[in-house]
């Protein structure tokens, strides 16, 4: 980053309160100044997340939303706010998705990037998946233990 001030980062469960609503509350978010946008993946346990957000997860499940939802959120959000979007996600719906595929649908929707904060395993921090230039993605895990590069997938 060249500039090294503070911005503001907004997050929402993808399809909260319903699909066509969490894209018009992401283009609220910037408007009002957000210049990350997190788009959290539906979850049927988000142990990390407070109240609130776990409420969203538990409504956003019950209507049908997922990663496809998760997806075409993050696909419409980018094209219409032209924000980075940053997918926020559960090892278990990584896994169930599976890391490659969900890595290539990731690209393939223009995320800018995932995180997984809980990594198994005793990894002790975050899986972190990011966009490096026009079409690799690198995935790594930071926390207890340095940075490192464990796989590069290509989305074309």
């Amino acid at each position: 980053m060249d500039d090294p001030r503070p911005v503001l980062g907004a997050f929402s469960a993808a399809g909260f309160p319903d699909h066509h609503g969490d894209v018009e509350a992401f283009v609220a978010y910037v408007e009002s100044g957000a210049a990350v946008l997190e788009v959290g993946t539906p979850t049927v346990d988000p142990w990390l997340d407070g109240g609130v957000i776990a409420a969203a997860h538990r409504c956003a499940i019950r209507a049908g939303h997922g990663v496809e939802t998760t997806l075409a959120t993050a696909q419409q959000v980018s094209a219409v706010t032209g924000k980075p979007v940053i997918v926020m996600s559960y090892w278990a719906t990584v896994e169930a998705h599976g890391v490659e595929r969900m890595t290539h649908a990731l690209a393939s929707a223009g995320a800018a990037g995932c995180l997984v904060c809980d990594v198994p395993g005793g990894q002790g921090g975050c899986l972190y998946v990011l966009r490096q230039g026009r079409g690799a993605w690198y995935a790594g895990v930071w926390g207890g233990h340095a940075a490192r590069v464990t796989s590069g997938v290509r989305d074309s």
